[in-house]
């Protein structure tokens, strides 16, 4: 179960940028002159990428230059979006679903 202050609790787009994020890290994480600290600082930000609010997030995506892996463009501040669309059911579609 996912921590109430989770993006992806709330906002399911967050996905993608929790993705492009914890790939820019893993990048990072590959850097051979990476010091034990620096590798332990990073790693702990990884595991907490799911907690972060949206604010937060946005704030991390921008301190690690999190950019787009097919354009290469900077990742946008998360907001909110809804997945979730109405679907009529019923022989006469008039129902909510």
């Amino acid at each position: 179960m996912l921590p109430s202050r989770s993006p992806l609790r709330r906002f399911k787009n967050s996905l993608s940028d929790l993705t492009f994020f914890k790939d820019k890290i893993d990048e990072l994480l590959q850097d051979k002159e990476l010091t034990a600290d620096q590798i332990n600082v990073l790693q702990n930000v990884r595991a907490r990428a799911d907690d972060y609010s949206l604010s937060e997030l946005a704030e991390q995506l921008k301190k690690y230059d999190a950019k787009s892996p097919e354009t290469g463009n900077e990742i946008t501040d998360p907001f909110p979006f809804n997945l979730m669309f109405s679907t009529q059911i019923g022989p006469t579609g008039k129902f909510k679903g």
